[in-house]
């Protein structure tokens, strides 16, 4: 399954990460961290807070891609709910939402999980999507 997202080569990301880490994190105290395997220490995918602009409006997102092997075991809950509460007491968010590709069940099923609502479909970037919304 294609992420909304997609990876490019192993030395477009690390210069992408390493521009992104130097610039963003000291401006809006968040963007998308690694995650990493807790016994392993393994990178096991990403997840964070970005901005989207969807339909000319920008919206706080929720945004998460775990390794096809970690997820439907609680990682992506845990890991959500930590930023999600991250968001509220220390960066004051109230409102967050999240995208997902139209077959993508398994994230549309955290995300309800989560306690958010669907609000419909939007296109981005081409592909048609859902959106998902949560007060915080």
């Amino acid at each position: 399954m294609e992420y909304i997202e997609p990876l490019a080569d192993y030395e477009t990301e690390k210069e992408k990460l390493l521009s992104y880490i130097e610039n963003r994190y000291p401006f809006y105290e968040y963007g998308m961290w690694t995650v990493l395997d807790k016994e392993s220490g393994k990178v096991i995918g990403r997840a964070g807070i970005e901005e989207r602009v969807v339909n000319g409006e920008e919206k706080t997102e929720l945004g998460y891609m775990l390794y096809h092997l970690y997820r439907r075991n609680g990682i992506g809950t845990e890991i959500c709910q930590a930023i999600l509460d991250y968001a509220k007491t220390v960066l004051y968010i109230e409102e967050i939402h999240a995208f997902t590709h139209l077959e993508n069940v398994i994230s549309q099923e955290l995300l309800t999980k989560l306690g958010f609502q669907f609000c419909g479909e939007v296109i981005y970037k081409g592909a048609d999507v859902k959106h998902y919304y949560k007060n915080l």
